[in-house]
């Protein structure tokens, strides 16, 4: 086996072990899954209609405009000189090109 792949069983092995000894949060028996009962069977119909109201939906909230992936050709230097200044290059270069948009396209966002 590789070094790293012991490496990882070994820091898989750490984890379960400290998720096996952790008292506020007991792996479940069969017993445990035989007992348990959906949420319905606890709360009223109209407790359960709020508590669905609570559900976030799943992924990120739609944003009024968007990014796009566009192919686009920059000369190297151009790159290399937003990518010396670190992390975030190319919200730096977004903020430049709309810098150098002329004013009556450029609405700010």
């Amino acid at each position: 086996m590789s070094t790293d792949k012991d490496a990882a069983l070994a820091r898989e092995a750490r984890i379960n072990a400290g998720i096996r000894r952790d008292p506020d949060n007991p792996a479940w028996t069969a017993d445990d899954f035989r007992a348990a009962r959906p949420a319905a069977a606890f709360f009223d119909a109209a407790t359960m209609a709020q508590l669905a109201t609570l559900k976030r939906p799943r992924g990120r909230p739609a944003i009024e405009q968007p990014k796009i992936l566009t192919p686009l050709r920059l000369d190297a230097d151009i790159v290399a000189a937003f990518k010396r200044g670190g992390k975030g290059w190319q919200t730096r270069m977004n903020a430049a090109l709309r810098a150098a948009m002329p004013a009556e396209e450029g609405d700010g966002t």
